[in-house]
C-alpha cells in the first residue's frame, strides 16, 4: 500500500503529483518551517489520507496575493468559534533584526474567510518620520468545518430558518453527527456521510429575551468543529416616549394620565431660564464636531452665557469653549472664505450661511475679505440663479451696502429654482423688509388625513 504522508503547504493538502499545492515546485529555500503531525492527531483533521502522517509545511509566499508578510494560517482540532468580527486591530510595538526583519502573532476572529491584510510602519530618522505600508491576505482555513447562518436579529414571535453549513475539504468521505442547541438545550441530531458539502435547516420560534445557537458536528473519529452565534432579540411594536409640556400660573396642580407606562418622570423648573438652561446643555455636550455641530454649539454656549443666574465659575468656562469653536472654525475656513461640512471638503452653501449669520449675530470678529470677494464674484451675470441667490444672502448678513431690492427682485423671473432655493429666497425678501407672495407655496400643500 501507500506509504507517503500527507503533504500539506501553506494550508492546502496536496493530491496527485503535488502541482496543486505547489509541492512540485518548490524551493528548499522557500521553506519557513515543517512540521509532523501522527496518528491520531494527523487523522482528526485530514482523514484516512494522512494515516501516514502529515507534513506542515509552510513557506515564504504561501497563499498570497502581494503581501510578502503574509502565510495561510490552517486551524484545525476539537473547536467551537463564538468570536465573529468583520475586522481586527493590532498596534504591537516592534522593531526589525539586523535583516529587517520583525515577527508578531495574533489571534485572527473565528471568521472562515480570506481577510484582507493591511500593515502599516514607521520609522524615526534624524528629521522626519518615514512611513510605509503593504497589502495582501491571508486565508483562515479548516479541513472539515461546520459553519451557522442566521439573522442579525430578531422580534419577539418570529419564525425563522437558522441554517448550518458542513463544508469536507478532504479527499475523504466523512462519517459525522451535526446537531443543533438553541440556549444551551440540545434540539436536533442528524447523522450523515459528508463528502463535500451537506445543508442543516432548523425552524426556530422566538419567544424570549435571547437567543443563542450552536451548531456542530463529531466525526467517527472523534474530531469536531462548529459555531455559536448570539442574536439579539427585539420587542415586538414601536417603543414610543410620549411627554407632556405645561406652564402653570394660576394653578399649581394638574392631572396626568399615561397609559401602559413602564415609569413616569416629572420634572418641576421654576423659571423659564432653567428651561432654557436644560435645553442649552444639550447642545454644549453635543459629543460630535463637524462644522454645522460646532457653529452649534457655539450658539449653545453663547445663549447660555446670557443667563444672568450664572455663576461667573460658569461663565469663564463657557468663554473658554466659546475661544476654542471660534478658533476651530476659524482654522477649518477655506481659502475662498467659505466653509464645507469638514475641514477639507469642498464648500457648502448652507454650512456658510449658518457659520457666517451665526458669527455675525454674536458680533464674533472673523476674516471676511475672502469671503466677500467670493460672494461677490458669485452675483454676476454669468453665473447660476442659486448662487447668485446664495452669494446675496450673504453679503447682506455680512452688512455689505448693495441694492438688494433690485437685485433679489431680478431673481423672481427665475424657472429653475428648487423648493429651498424658493424659501431662501421668501427669507431673503423678507430680510430686505420686501413684500413676499406665498402663493407659490400653496401649490406645494399636501393635507394629511387629520387636516
Amino acid at each position: 500500500g501507500n506509504s507517503e504522508p500527507l503533504y500539506v503547504v501553506d494550508g492546502v493538502p496536496c493530491v496527485g503529483d503535488g502541482s496543486g499545492c505547489g509541492l512540485k515546485s518548490l524551493n528548499p529555500s522557500d521553506i519557513i518551517s515543517m512540521e509532523v503531525l501522527k496518528d491520531a492527531a494527523a487523522t482528526a483533521i485530514y482523514g484516512a489520507r494522512a494515516a501516514n502522517g502529515v507534513i506542515l509545511i509552510k513557506t515564504r509566499n504561501g497563499n498570497k496575493d502581494k503581501n510578502p508578510l503574509a502565510t495561510e494560517e490552517t486551524e484545525g482540532g476539537a473547536t467551537l468559534r463564538t468570536h465573529f468580527s468583520d475586522q481586527g486591530f493590532w498596534q504591537p510595538a516592534l522593531t526589525t533584526d539586523k535583516e529587517g526583519k520583525a515577527r508578531f502573532s495574533v489571534t485572527f476572529p473565528d471568521n472562515i474567510t480570506r481577510w484582507q491584510t493591511i500593515y502599516l510602519a514607521n520609522a524615526p530618522t534624524q528629521k522626519y518620520i518615514t512611513t510605509g505600508s503593504t497589502e495582501g491576505s491571508i486565508k483562515s482555513f479548516v479541513p472539515l468545518s461546520a459553519r451557522l447562518y442566521l439573522p442579525e436579529f430578531l422580534v419577539r414571535g418570529d419564525l425563522c430558518q437558522a441554517r448550518g453549513k458542513l463544508t469536507n475539504y478532504t479527499q475523504d468521505t466523512v462519517q459525522l453527527t451535526s446537531s443543533f442547541s438553541m440556549n444551551d438545550s440540545l434540539i436536533s441530531t442528524h447523522p450523515h456521510r459528508c463528502a463535500a458539502t451537506l445543508t442543516d435547516t432548523l425552524q426556530l420560534r422566538v419567544q424570549g429575551d435571547s437567543l443563542s445557537v450552536v451548531y456542530q458536528f463529531v466525526s467517527e473519529n472523534h474530531f469536531n468543529d462548529g459555531e455559536r452565534r448570539k442574536v439579539k432579540i427585539m420587542p415586538q411594536g414601536v417603543a414610543c416616549t410620549d411627554g407632556r409640556f405645561a406652564i402653570l400660573r394660576d394653578t399649581l396642580r394638574m392631572s396626568l394620565q399615561s397609559e401602559k407606562a413602564d415609569s413616569v418622570t416629572i420634572r418641576v423648573m421654576s423659571t423659564q431660564t432653567d428651561l432654557l438652561q436644560d435645553e442649552v446643555s444639550m447642545l454644549t455636550k453635543y459629543p460630535y464636531g463637524c462644522n454645522e455641530q460646532t457653529t452649534s454649539k457655539l450658539i449653545g454656549f453663547m445663549t447660555a452665557n446670557q443667563n444672568p443666574n450664572l455663576s461667573k465659575h460658569q461663565r469663564k468656562v463657557n468663554e473658554r469653549k466659546i475661544a476654542e469653536l471660534v478658533q476651530t472654525l476659524k482654522e477649518r475656513q477655506l481659502p475662498y472664505g467659505l466653509w464645507g461640512w469638514w475641514i477639507s471638503d469642498q464648500s457648502s452653501h448652507w454650512i456658510s450661511q449658518y457659520i457666517v449669520e451665526t458669527l455675525q449675530k454674536y458680533n464674533i470678529d472673523f476674516p471676511k475679505d475672502n469671503t466677500i470677494k467670493t460672494c461677490r464674484e458669485l452675483i454676476k451675470e454669468n453665473h447660476l440663479s442659486a448662487d447668485k441667490l446664495f452669494g446675496l444672502a450673504m453679503l447682506h448678513s455680512l452688512g455689505e451696502k448693495l441694492d438688494y431690492q433690485t437685485m433679489v427682485s431680478s431673481l423672481d423671473t427665475v424657472k429653475d429654482f428648487s423648493f429651498l432655493d424658493s424659501l431662501d429666497l421668501a427669507e431673503l425678501k423678507a430680510k430686505c423688509g420686501m413684500p413676499i407672495d406665498y402663493e407659490w407655496l400653496n401649490k406645494h400643500r399636501e393635507e394629511t388625513m387629520k387636516g
